[in-house]
């Protein structure tokens, strides 16, 4: 399994437990935003891998009711995530509609994400193994997930979009 693969596998476990990362890694919250009975979290996960390398990962995590998922962002993908938080956000209606999606890469459970801009902006994560998770970000916390993704971005040396 790639470095990816078990950053991934490693954030997944250890955001469904709500507690520190399965392995020796190191999980960062940098934001929660929580909105009815749905959650979306923006954190990193940082692991020295075999070669004693300084591995990172940009998170993206929903929670449905008691169920979650989340999706892993290298750094050269980060920016990807940045596009559609921006086109996303700058599409605010009263309508949800479609804005674009992210395949993760480097995992075994691939996960798919949909963002939707509408009264807010709705994030759908899939994977084959957890089937799909909804969550919505509420407009009155747009400015500070738009700050959290920043600070992921810098952390994580990704380029700006």
């Amino acid at each position: 399994m790639s470095w990816i693969g078990r950053l991934g596998a490693a954030l997944v476990v250890g955001l469904a437990l709500c507690a520190g990362p399965a392995s020796a890694g190191k999980l960062d919250m940098i934001g929660k935003f929580i909105s009815a009975d749905t959650e979306v979290d923006v954190a990193t996960y940082t692991e020295v891998n075999d070669k004693g390398v300084e591995e990172r990962v940009g998170l993206l995590g929903v929670r449905n009711g008691d169920r979650r998922n989340s999706i892993t962002f290298n750094p050269n993908e980060f920016p990807a995530l940045l596009v559609l938080w921006r086109q996303a956000s700058e599409a605010q209606s009263d309508q949800w509609r479609y804005i674009g999606d992210f395949l993760e890469t480097g995992t075994s459970d691939v996960s798919h994400l949909k963002v939707s801009a509408g009264p807010g902006v709705r994030f759908i994560i899939e994977s084959p193994a957890k089937g799909a998770f909804t969550a919505d970000l509420s407009r009155a916390d747009m400015g500070a997930f738009a700050a959290a993704l920043e600070r992921a971005r810098v952390y994580l040396g990704a380029p700006a979009p």
